[in-house]
């Protein structure tokens, strides 16, 4: 009995710790040089205002309870955002029972472009990728106050898979530092390359003066050597 109490009280310990931590990674395989990022608030060309807003806050709140990134200036930022929500549509999936013609319950779908990029090396990491997220909503005959409703929760979705394509951002690979031998034999190639002086001096007598001389008269013709 004492064995089993004193597991009970270790899981528990445990699942307190581990909720504590919900939001961290470990390990995680970005670099500590991308870690600084800034994010604007959303393009909107939905027809529903404060959506690029909204979409912002979830993304920035979901940046802050994962830990990995610090949110800063832009200024200060090693990658900075810039997103679209281009985007709202809806399907219907379940009508009224006593109207087939009138839906109750929707499928709402958010589509946002996101570009991120690093402003020490200019660099495209994310390039207009376009993520999406949907949720369902009873709309009871009030369609735009259910998409209001529900436009928290699929921004909320979208979010999380936004900040997972963060997760895989690396710094593009540097070129590899020649050795000494490396360099020798880089300059010795090039060495090779370099065509070698042509001289003149004690070489016979070229084309053109042999020529030249055989067109004078016999007089004024150099002695054979």
């Amino acid at each position: 009995m004492r064995y089993f109490g004193w597991m009970a009280g270790a899981c528990a310990a445990v699942a307190m710790v581990c909720t504590g931590c919900a939001g961290y990674q470990l390990g995680s395989p970005v670099p500590q040089e991308l870690r600084t990022i800034h994010v604007p608030a959303f393009e909107n060309r939905t027809e529903y205002p404060m959506v690029g807003a909204m979409a912002a806050q979830q993304f920035m709140d979901a940046i802050i309870e994962d830990g990995t990134f610090t949110l800063t200036t832009y200024d200060r930022a090693r990658l900075r955002v810039q997103a679209i929500a281009t985007g709202i549509s809806s399907s219907s999936v379940r009508y009224d029972r006593e109207s087939t013609m009138i839906p109750e319950e929707y499928i709402i779908t958010l589509k946002v472009q996101l570009y991120v990029f690093d402003r020490v090396t200019g660099e495209t990491y994310i390039n207009g990728k376009t993520f999406s997220a949907s949720d369902t909503v009873l709309t009871r005959g009030e369609f735009q106050t259910g998409v209001t409703d529900a436009l928290p929760r699929v921004s909320r979705k979208l979010a999380q898979r936004m900040l997972t394509a963060l997760h895989t951002l690396h710094l593009p690979p540097e070129e590899p530092e020649l050795t000494l031998e490396e360099a020798a034999t880089v300059l010795e190639g090039e060495s090779a390359e370099v065509p070698e002086p042509i001289s003149y001096f004690g070489t016979e007598e070229s084309d053109v003066e042999k020529q030249e001389e055989a067109e004078l008269p016999p007089e004024a013709k150099r002695p054979a050597k």
